[in-house]
């Protein structure tokens, strides 16, 4: 079953991620991070939720930083606890957020992308 994080979930896991790696703390648009949740309760699959944060975190960026960082981690954190896994490089991942976050792929594209990639894990 997929438990869709909160709004205090996610940013603890921003704040996490930009404590160990750096950059700079905060939030711009909070708006941003209800707005994804609410789109999160509708979406029927892991897939199309994983694409979903990742589009509105890392093309949208409502951190002052980290935004690509935090929206691939939270995407597999919720694939993750849905027994999915993705196979891809760092390269690989590298080169979706930041095409994401140049708008250069639309939703649609990245959750192909990560149809392509997963992986069932044994449960």
């Amino acid at each position: 079953m997929i438990q869709d994080f909160t709004l205090e979930q996610i940013k603890a896991i921003h704040d996490h991620i930009i404590s160990k790696y750096g950059g700079q703390q905060g939030i711009l648009y909070e708006a941003t991070l209800e707005h994804l949740l609410m789109i999160l309760e509708s979406c029927p699959d892991p897939a199309r939720k994983a694409a979903t944060i990742i589009h509105c975190i890392a093309a949208r960026s409502p951190f002052i930083d980290g935004n690509k960082r935090i929206g691939y981690v939270i995407a597999r954190l919720l694939l993750l606890q849905s027994g999915i896994d993705i196979e891809a490089n760092q390269e690989e991942k590298y080169n979706l957020v930041i095409s994401v976050s140049k708008g250069e792929l639309r939703y649609d594209q990245i959750k192909e992308w990560l149809l392509k990639r997963h992986i069932i894990l044994n449960q």
